[in-house]
């Protein structure tokens, strides 16, 4: 039997066993292994063995995931209620537990392909929401907040608020003076400190501080630690000395008995008269001199060795002991040697455990304070972040403290939960593994009740998030709670074609640590089976730009990523397919060379989460009229508005009306004057069709709200005209849609703590066809592609900040924790050992994760891996004439580091040959040399920027302004053009469409709050408008948790989207953009479904009504059907949802 046959027996029986529901599994499941449709098989053969589905519960880790499991399990019970067995093995075997699972559904009546919504798939938050509530149900702490646009504002708020007015407190003032002295009396350090600690409060709650890390006993634990983790280090060297130790302490004795004088300081005087290398911490001091001998500073291995290392010039004899060591030192030299020896060096005094116990004492006094601070503040506001949420759920399951009580809510939940099934779970935090153990802490085998956790160590890759990696390997080892998981391990890859899956399993082995170990989130690799058979064009390509300057090396791989796109794109157009093609990279700024060669050779791209909302010239421009609108004093804004293309003044007009003569006035006072005889007659003529507008909206401050005055400022200003794609309506949307919310949670516009919310999004990617998906590989995860190119493997990543207080958590044999901790040095200290040790530890687990993050993204490809790395060259000329390149090696954080042991030997010949290519072993190499294009190692000047503006007859008209905020003008009724109903209309959409992206189970309470927001704006407005409309709103809402035609609208349906942007050109060519309000489909048919906050007339009825409104919105959904055609054309039905009324009105149905 060989391996091939073996992985597929063994994949099998894992696969078989897995769905059955008497027994816990913990499943590795290998990229492209088929890990969703294993836990749809899962949930569908559990749901045929209990009472009631609410006893199954399936927890993920996003909404995506959640919404895909949801569909995967309705589509499967759908069609075995068709009752055709499909074709092929596995299909039928799903169709088979579907089968059950509806037998058992009629056997008790649950219904459920009328209600999935029985079906209890949720994210890991919703459910942790759903546990606080029950929580705070029972304390009478009311409805929980939502959760917050930028907490790291919130963080922030409360670290200053503790440091500022907590100071003279009994209990902190010594605390937070300790702090301060250590910071250099640096509060805004200070503050920094603090913020990080509470973004990872999470870790030290349930960590360092649950444990009591700082006492005595604590202390001493965490020596006895250290001194482990030393005698470990120092036997792991003494290990891969031992062949050669007798020649090695002869030569370290002779060496330190000839030191000179001056080097009295070196760690090699440890060596005298040294006759044993003993592996335990009393002997650090001479490992050091060991390791100071052998390496240089650099941490590399020595070349030569002079008398400042203890070998004296001169004699014979002197000469030949060197020769000697020098032999010595050839047949030491390795990789693990050196990595060891170089670890020796930063090996901290097991003694050292407690030598900072005044800052780490004063900032474990700080953190429980500073978390009731954080509690406070939060319901003080109204909101509250996912770690709250977290935190409570865990307070609900636990009773009281150490009482040995079980909760109210963990006994219900133990009565109503029988099965748990975790997707993703290698990316679990320490919070959520201990929500788990107490969900599962009284668990009895042979109950009936189990634990399914599915997940890939392989691929875990957000420790960013506060995900440990590590808890999945102890899973694998260790009960959580009372569910002892057996462990099973997927193999078969359905998703790359044998080439890629050859390369992967040649190559990663190298890469990944051989063992697995829970505390250093080391991951072995373990090979894959592939199930596609191998395509005749290479399946992995390595391509290496290079040139003397960096610079041009990477401008020649973005050319060289653009030409493979443009190939790739034509050979599947010649095949009548276009192939999915993605651009996967570790940080934006890898696409700077990329994305000017994709726009010279006409590649049309979508990025997913790229561009930075706020980096949008719409965003930009919108962010300039909010700050001047808010605030006249505010120069910056006023002049960037008068520059914008809206207005378009020339820097010489701008320097005539804000230059050194007119500092001390303000903008608007010259916008006020009405007359500006200073200027060009290009800028007065500018400024008199604009100033009107722009002073009459900031005059309606007080009496319209600011989002009200920005939308209509820039609408009147023609800010439509100046963008350039459908796209750039979205950002501006979303912008609006930002500024609302955040004026909803108070009156006044606070730009510090909107500007985050706005920096962390980004601009919504292209609708349409696009040759080439452009993501990072995080965004990835889950997704694949024919072809997936990686650029810019040559660059170095990213280094860990400096975090006041770190820790290093070591698990036993009976996983028990133990803690070290260490914190930052005071601010006039250079380094301090134990906190570089525990620092170097974290960063051994960032290099363990980069290698995961490297596989996740060379598992996406289904086809063809395309790698692009940039490096520089250096040509020498040898005495004879003859000129040698050199390829500089690549950074030793970088991916290409990881493949240049395998591929330097391939790619330094191809260097030395001027370019080229080369097949080898079923990878093709090439690399291309600046020489190949005179462009790219002689880069033109960059031109300068077009400044874009609109042309005068575009700009505002005086009466623009009077026309857009009148405030005078009556109300009749609720005509759909007077400013009430724009104002009803607007809110309704905004507030269903976070309905529609937030879980059923949560809509009544976001619903609640936002009635709650209504009504302090209603309390707070003097405009009429406004109060007329937040009466009509709240009263609408009310009704809107009892709609069961709201809730239908909003359930995840296939291919559900809310507030769809379609783009197209009108008849005049201009760009336009159209949004559906709600779309989806349902039995092969697509709904158009058009939200309308206007109600019937005194005296009219409900047909009628009903029949007007057709007549005036019938246009509009045929043109949303018409374009939905062009994508699917699918047979259509349209309709119109009053959403003040709870009204539906399907219009004529369109069969396409």
């Amino acid at each position: 039997m060989n391996e091939r046959t073996t992985l597929r027996d063994s994949d099998r029986a894992a696969r078989a066993a897995a769905i059955d529901p008497r027994h816990s599994f913990i499943v590795s499941a290998p990229a492209g292994s088929g890990k969703t449709a294993l836990l749809t098989q899962r949930f569908l053969a559990l749901l045929a063995s209990v009472d009631e589905p609410e006893q199954c519960l399936a927890i993920t880790f996003t909404r995506k995931a959640a919404a895909e499991m949801a569909k995967r399990i309705t589509e499967a019970l759908t069609e075995a209620s068709r009752g055709v067995p499909p074709q092929s093995d596995f299909e039928r075997a799903t169709y088979q537990l579907a089968r059950s699972a509806l037998a058992r559904s009629e056997t008790r009546g649950w219904a459920l392909l009328s209600s999935p919504q029985r079906l209890r798939i949720q994210t890991i938050d919703s459910f942790n929401r759903y546990l606080a509530k029950q929580l705070a149900v029972e304390t009478g702490l009311g409805e929980l907040p939502p959760p917050a646009d930028n907490v790291d504002y919130d963080y922030r708020c409360v670290a200053t608020d503790l440091l500022e007015n907590y100071a003279d407190r009994d209990t902190l003032s010594e605390p937070i003076a300790t702090l301060l002295e250590h910071t250099g009396n640096n509060q805004q350090s200070a503050t920094e400190l603090l913020v990080r600690l509470l973004a990872i409060r999470e870790q030290w709650l349930l960590g360092v501080h649950q444990h009591d890390a700082v006492t005595a006993d604590g202390t001493a634990q965490a020596r006895r630690l250290l001194e482990q983790l030393v005698s470990q280090a120092l036997a792991r060297t003494r290990h891969l000395l031992l062949p050669f130790l007798g020649q090695l302490l002869e030569h370290a004795d002779r060496a330190a008995a000839n030191l000179p004088d001056k080097k009295h300081d070196s760690a090699i005087n440890t060596l005298r008269g040294i006759t044993e290398l003993p592996a335990v911490p009393a002997a650090l001091p001479v490992w050091r001199g060991v390791a100071e001998l052998l390496l240089t500073n650099q941490n590399q291995w020595r070349k030569t060795v002079t008398v400042n290392e203890g070998f004296p010039a001169g004699s014979s004899a002197n000469k030949a002991i060197k020769a000697e060591f020098l032999a010595l030192l050839g047949e030491l030299a390795s990789d693990p040697l050196l990595a060891e020896l170089t670890a020796i060096k930063t090996l901290p005094d097991p003694q050292l455990v407690d030598h900072q116990r005044g800052i780490i004492a004063a900032t474990m006094a700080l953190l429980p304070f500073l978390t009731a601070l954080l509690d406070l503040h939060f319901s003080t506001h109204n909101r509250c972040d996912f770690t709250s949420y977290a935190l409570a759920a865990r307070r609900a399951l636990a009773g009281p403290e150490a009482s040995g009580v079980v909760s109210d809510v963990a006994l219900r939940l133990d009565y109503q939960l029988k099965h748990i099934l975790v997707d993703e779970f290698q990316d679990t935090s320490k919070l959520q593994y201990e929500l788990l153990a107490a969900l599962t802490g009284h668990w009895q085998p042979g109950d009936g009740r189990t634990l399914f956790l599915v997940g890939d160590a392989m691929q875990s890759l957000y420790s960013f998030r506060n995900a440990n990696v590590g808890l999945f390997i102890t899973a694998q080892r260790h009960p959580i709670g009372g569910a002892h998981c057996q462990p099973l391990q997927l193999a078969s890859n359905f998703r790359s074609q044998s080439g890629v899956i050859d390369w992967v399993n040649t190559t990663f082995p190298k890469l990944f640590p051989s063992v697995s170990d829970a505390s250093s989130g080391a991951v072995s690799y373990t090979p894959s089976l592939a199930e596609v058979a191998a395509g005749s064009d290479p399946a992995v390509e390595l391509t290496l730009c290079t040139d003397h300057d960096l610079r041009h090396a990477k401008q020649l791989e973005g050319r060289a990523v653009a030409e493979r796109v443009v190939a790739l794109r034509d050979l599947g157009n010649r095949d009548g397919k276009p192939p999915s093609i993605a651009l996967l990279v570790r940080s934006r700024a890898a696409l700077a060379p990329i994305l000017p060669e994709f726009k010279r050779l006409g590649v049309s791209w979508r990025a997913v989460d790229i561009e930075p909302l706020a980096e949008t010239m719409v965003v930009t421009d919108l962010a300039t009229i909010t700050r001047a609108l808010s605030s006249s004093a505010d120069r910056i804004a006023w002049l960037g508005l008068l520059r914008s293309p809206m207005v378009g003044l020339t820097l010489a007009d701008l320097w005539q009306l804000a230059g050194d003569r007119q500092q001390q006035t303000p903008l608007l006072s010259q916008l006020e004057q009405g007359d500006w005889p200073q200027l060009s007659s290009d800028g007065q003529q500018r400024l008199a069709r604009c100033a009107p507008a722009i002073v009459d909206h900031w005059q309606q401050r007080g009496r319209v709200r600011l989002d009200r005055r920005v939308e209509s400022l820039w609408r009147t200003l023609n800010g439509p005209a100046t963008l350039s794609s459908g796209e750039e309506l979205g950002s501006a949307e979303v912008y609006f849609e930002q500024l609302s919310r955040h004026l909803d949670q108070q009156p006044q516009l606070d730009w510090q703590q909107l500007q985050p919310t706005i920096d962390k999004l980004y601009a919504k990617p292209a609708s349409g066809a696009a040759d080439v998906e452009v993501m990072t590989i995080h965004k990835s995860k889950g997704l694949e592609f024919d072809h997936v190119l990686l650029p810019a493997l040559g660059a170095s990543g990213g280094s860990d900040g400096s975090d006041l207080l770190v820790w290093l958590e070591e698990l036993d044999d009976n996983n028990q924790a133990t803690h070290i901790l260490a914190a930052k040095p005071a601010w006039d200290a250079s380094s301090d050992p134990l906190y570089q040790f525990i620092k170097a530890r974290r960063s051994e687990k960032q290099r363990h994760e980069a290698t995961r993050v490297f596989y996740v993204a060379a598992t996406r490809a289904a086809e063809q891996l395309h790698l692009f790395a940039s490096g520089t060259i250096r040509q020498t000329a040898s005495g004879d004439g003859d000129i040698t390149t050199q390829l500089k090696p690549p950074s030793n954080s970088s991916p290409l580091a990881l493949l240049w042991p395998l591929s330097e030997p391939i790619v330094a010949a191809l260097v030395d040959a001027g370019g080229g290519s080369q097949l080898v072993e079923g990878v093709r190499y090439s690399v291309r040399c600046s020489a190949e294009s005179t462009s790219a190692s002689e880069p033109t000047a960059p031109s300068a920027p077009h400044w874009h503006r609109l042309p005068i007859a575009h700009l505002a008209t005086a009466s623009a302004a009077t026309n857009r905020l009148n405030t005078a003008a009556p109300l009749d009724g609720f005509d759909l053009h007077n400013a009430l109903q724009r104002q009803l209309g607007t809110e309704v959409h905004r507030v269903l469409e976070r309905l529609s992206a937030t879980a059923s189970e949560h809509r009544a309470a976001l619903i609640d709050s936002t009635c709650q927001q209504w009504q302090r704006r209603l309390q707070q407005s003097i405009d009429d408008w406004e109060r007329a409309a937040l009466q009509r709103l709240i009263a609408a809402a009310q009704q809107w948790t009892s709609c069961q035609r709201l809730a239908w609208l909003l359930s995840d349906h296939p291919e559900a989207a809310s507030e769809l942007a379609l783009n197209y050109r009108d008849s005049s060519g201009r760009l336009r953009s159209a949004v559906v309000d709600r779309t989806f489909v349902i039995d092969g048919e697509r709904w158009i479904v058009d939200y309308k906050s206007a109600a019937p007339l005194p005296g009219e009825s409900v047909e009628i009504f009903y029949r007007r409104q057709s007549a005036e919105h019938g246009d509009q959904l045929a043109r949303y059907g018409e374009l939905l055609t062009q994508l699917d054309g699918r047979p259509q039905r349209r309709a119109i949802y009053f959403a003040l009324l709870g009204g539906w009105h399907e219009l004529t149905a369109s069969r396409g």
